[in-house]
Parts: C-alpha cells; structure tokens; sequence
C-alpha cells in the first residue's frame, strides 16, 4: 500500500512483498503466534473499500492478498464476510483475474518475480 511509483531502486532487488505475506499466514495460522483476525476477511474489506491515490491497482493487490490468505489459510476458520457479498452484491475476482490485472497494472515483474 505503500505509495510507490514503480521507478524506486529499491524495487528491483527487493521482491514484493507477497511470499512474506504467504510464510507469515502459515505461521500465524498454528495458533501459537497470539490473535491472527481474520486475514481473508480483512483483505475483503480492504480491496472492496479502497480509495485514494491508485486505488485500482491496490485493489488488485488487495484481492491478490485476499486469495493468498484464503489458500495459506485453508478458509476453515477464516470465512469471507458473506454478509458483506450479499448486501453489497460483491464480485470477488478470481485469484488468475487479479494475477493479470497486477501484471498490466503492476511494477514491471511484479507477479513475474513472486510466481514465476
């Protein structure tokens, strides 16, 4: 959510953030690391609410997280807010929608450098 431009040096030899999202998830999801929240839920409402400065392509990312927390999660204990879907009539993108939308939208190599 940072407000980058994609330009920063920074960005070409960091990788995004994603695979340490996926490895915190799964740490988290033991129950020994104190009160997770519901992640899948979180990143829902955060994609379906987002404003601001290049609000689309974090929206995508959002989505992105939310399918990412689902998968890490195995969705058990972690329910998507399906009071939410049906009195907004929210559309959840599916996970090779979001995928696409950040590699057209995204830094150069975003999804290239996590799923490759």
């Amino acid at each position: 959510m940072a407000d980058l431009t994609g330009d920063e040096p920074e960005l070409w030899t960091t990788p995004p953030p994603y695979r340490a999202l996926v490895w915190i998830l799964e740490q988290s999801a033991t129950g020994q690391c104190g009160y997770l929240g519901n992640p899948v839920r979180h990143f829902q409402h955060l994609a379906s609410r987002m404003t601001g400065p290049r609000a689309e392509i974090r929206r995508w990312r959002a989505w992105l997280c939310f399918h990412l927390a689902e998968t890490a999660l195995g969705g058990g204990g972690f329910p998507r807010d399906g009071d939410q879907i049906a009195r907004e009539g929210l559309w959840i993108p599916s996970f090779e929608q979001a995928l696409e939308k950040i590699a057209n939208l995204g830094w150069k190599g975003e999804i290239q450098a996590t799923f490759a």
